[in-house]
């Protein structure tokens, strides 16, 4: 099979490196063009990460993928859409806005922002979970007149939840649920929090994450109804915390269903999930 050629915007950052990362050697996708800010542009990309004292700035593990090496960092409008498949944007939402928008006019669009997910007319998708809202990509098209669609993925807290709810969901229902999160430093990004904030220490609130988790399990459960998503009809309460942890999220999650269920019943749903999924 031939690999979609693919370009990832924000190739510089955190959430980039792990785009880059993540399609090395992927058996559909062959990145072929990047992008980052003015101040990248034109430099290969190990110039591109090195910061002001020469030292490489690589944050996800393993080593740099060969292949990115020494490619070339472009201007996103510098990007040949016409030689592109698809692109993955991992750039902060307020610039995102007009980003994706222009290159959803031509291509499918795959978004680590939040600037399209709470978009009555876009998914927020999580492969094996809500694969049915795919079918909202067509509307989606339709409404802004586009060749291509932006398909966010959902805040990296959000996914955890939503994933472990869906399988009690389907079977005895969810009426409330209760979840804080103890989320890693790599969260916040490279500039998010700094080394003295967080060493030997909690924070206790991090700024709109919380409204995030909910608006975005309730669509993510939801049901497409007459090409809308009608959220899910779940209470969630939620306080997401800052932790002293470099990679890595971890959740405590407590959730009151509909029907009665028991540790076992519970180990038994998720074990049928785990291979419904794979």
């Amino acid at each position: 099979m031939e690999k979609k050629k693919v370009a990832i915007i924000g190739v510089t950052g955190s959430v980039g490196q792990e785009f880059v990362q993540s399609l090395n050697d992927h058996p559909w996708f062959e990145v072929t063009q990047i992008a980052a800010s003015e101040r990248s542009a034109g430099k290969n990309y190990l110039d591109a990460i090195r910061n002001e004292g020469g030292i490489i700035m690589w944050d996800v593990g393993g080593e740099i993928p060969e292949y990115i090496k020494s490619m070339t960092v472009k201007k996103v409008d510098e990007l040949d859409t016409s030689k592109l498949d698809l692109v993955f944007s991992a750039v902060e939402s307020k610039a995102a806005i007009d980003i994706e928008t222009k290159m959803a006019a031509e291509l499918p669009v795959v978004s680590t922002s939040s600037a399209y997910r709470y978009e009555d007319d876009v998914p927020i998708l999580i492969p094996g979970i809500n694969d049915e809202q795919t079918e909202l990509i067509e509307t989606q098209k339709k409404n802004r007149n586009w060749k291509g669609f932006v398909a966010p993925l959902p805040n990296c807290t959000t996914t955890g939840l939503a994933i472990t709810l869906k399988p009690l969901l389907e079977k005895y229902g969810a009426k409330k649920v209760m979840m804080t999160s103890m989320q890693a430093i790599s969260g916040g990004g490279k500039s998010g929090v700094s080394a003295m904030g967080i060493t030997d220490n909690i924070l206790p609130y991090i700024p709109k994450e919380e409204g995030k988790v909910r608006l975005e399990t309730r669509k993510i459960l939801g049901k497409l109804v007459d090409g809308k998503i009608q959220d899910a009809d779940i209470r969630i309460s939620c306080t997401c915390t800052r932790v002293p942890v470099i990679d890595g999220h971890t959740e405590s999650v407590f959730v009151e269903t509909t029907e009665e269920i028991d540790p076992a019943k519970a180990k038994e749903t998720y074990n049928q999930s785990n291979k419904d999924i794979s």
